[in-house]
């Protein structure tokens, strides 16, 4: 609250006033942002009614007629001239989720979210590909290793160790990358609790945002008996090979004999609009600059065990200081201490 208040007499004394009276007046103004009143709008905005705020979903648009309405109440300018509403701007993004995802090790068939975890962009059809393990993937072992038209399995602890590995992989060539990051099985299970949420969010970016190099990447996260059963051999048999490797013994990693996977990737893709809410504050004399105070309004919503995730601090918070600081600025220009520069408050997805 302290932080809130000084960032607003700081907002106040820097574009409003003569300096003789700027700090007895800015703080006169930041003072009217209240404990309370952030409390009220916080509790509405991290409500379990608005589920989570997710971008698309029914909270979130719920979550963005609030902000619109107090903008409206404090009489700012809704400043969106093309569309139905001049407080919204539109934004077409694109969900992208896991759909059909799985890895088949022999007869079995491991589906993502429930025996094995994806993470990335790559989508590829169902195909069959030798696999070769890269140890802990450094770069001298992708250099004695061939991996191309094949799929690797590496063995880091490291979360740069692996990222490098797996940009590597996929420069050489590699059709898929499969990590193993812990040795032991009850590791695994807490990463694999941990992260499923996460993962089964997918990703969420601008429509026309078409990052090439993120779509051509993507890695299996195995667990230590997985690793196994494409070898054929024990976890340890592994790591001692690793290790032979990193005390000279070159060709270490190539005695582990390649295994043999298929795995399939595809996602489930849908165009999503969700809006920026804005409201303006006209300034008094320097109106070729604007000031823009901003936070982001929606959240993770509802996860797939049915927690709600209410989003207080990301970035509830954040919006509700915004629109309280809006609604100090509007007090002061109505008592003849408004901003001389043009103010934007978005809240924005």
């Amino acid at each position: 609250m302290k932080n809130i208040i000084t960032l607003s007499a700081l907002l106040f004394a820097g574009f409003s006033f003569a300096q003789t009276t700027q700090n007895e007046t800015a703080m006169l103004y930041a003072e009217t942002i209240t404990i309370e009143d952030m409390r009220e709008d916080l509790t509405i905005l991290a409500s379990d009614a608005l589920e989570g705020r997710e971008t698309g979903k029914r909270g979130q648009k719920m979550a963005a007629a609030y902000i619109k309405a107090h903008f409206e109440e404090l009489g700012l300018v809704g400043p969106v001239k093309d569309g139905s509403n001049p407080y919204y701007q539109n934004v077409v993004l694109k969900s992208s989720k896991p759909g059909d995802i799985y890895v088949k090790i022999g007869d079995k068939k491991l589906k993502n979210l429930e025996e094995v975890l994806y993470y990335g962009s790559l989508e590829i059809e169902e195909i069959t590909t030798e696999v070769v393990f890269v140890g802990a993937g450094s770069e001298e072992n992708f250099n004695d290793i061939d991996v191309k038209g094949k799929s690797v399995l590496l063995f880091n602890e490291s979360r740069g160790g692996r990222s490098k590995a797996m940009t590597l992989a996929y420069q050489k060539g590699a059709k898929m990358v499969f990590i193993l990051r812990t040795t032991s099985e009850d590791d695994f299970s807490k990463m694999f609790k941990m992260f499923t949420n996460y993962f089964a969010k997918g990703s969420l970016g601008l429509a026309d945002d078409d990052n090439k190099e993120q779509s051509n990447t993507g890695a299996f996260y195995l667990s230590p008996s997985q690793a196994e059963e494409i070898f054929g051999k024990p976890v340890d048999i592994l790591t001692k090979a690793i290790t032979d490797k990193e005390n000279g013994k070159k060709n270490a990693l190539k005695k582990i004999k390649p295994g043999k996977v298929s795995f399939k990737v595809e996602f489930d893709i849908k165009e999503i609009i969700s809006e920026n809410v804005l409201g303006f504050l006209e300034g008094s004399d320097l109106k070729d600059e604007v000031l823009v105070l901003t936070a982001h309004y929606d959240h993770l919503g509802i996860g797939k065990d049915g927690q709600i995730y209410n989003g207080a601090d990301d970035d509830g918070s954040g919006v509700v200081a915004v629109m309280d600081i809006a609604e100090a600025f509007v007090k002061a220009k109505v008592d003849g201490h408004g901003p001389r520069k043009y103010f934007i408050y978005d809240g924005y997805r």
